[in-house]
């Protein structure tokens, strides 16, 4: 996803091309929030720390705002924070007592941690191969 990020304008980040109801910094926001809500809230287990922009990216929101080069650069950051907060919470077996979760998306329920990072992986990956799309549009456009 970071790489898919690389060399694009803020302007670019932000534009939303005919047929599409987002924008590439959105999908950067709801990959942000997902993996941490699906691994955490949704399974019960509370996480010592605060998930970061859950109302601006959740599942249902979309893009109401230009996101500021700022932003992006935060989100960013806390892609990668998530990822490292996730694999020391799984290690340190937080997720022993995973609450089982029926996805929306993929109408499958989710019965533990390492079921519910495969559905993360498959989630993560259908946003990037959208991004991989609004990228080309963007460029060639711009």
């Amino acid at each position: 996803m970071l790489n898919l990020l690389e060399g694009l304008t803020t302007a670019q980040l932000n534009k939303i091309p005919a047929g599409f109801n987002n924008n590439i910094a959105w999908n950067l926001g709801h990959l942000v929030v997902s993996t941490p809500t699906l691994c955490y809230l949704r399974s019960s287990v509370q996480p010592q720390f605060e998930i970061p922009f859950l109302e601006k990216y959740m599942k249902g929101t979309k893009p109401e705002y230009n996101v500021s080069e700022e932003e992006i650069n935060v989100l960013k950051d806390e892609l990668l924070k998530s990822i490292d907060r996730i694999e020391q919470d799984y290690q340190a077996k937080a997720f022993e007592k995973f609450v089982p979760f029926a996805t929306a998306t993929y109408k499958y329920t989710v019965q533990n941690i390492d079921e519910m990072l495969l559905c993360c992986l498959a989630h993560d990956n259908m946003h990037t191969g959208q991004v991989s799309a609004l990228r080309k549009l963007v460029i060639t456009k711009s």
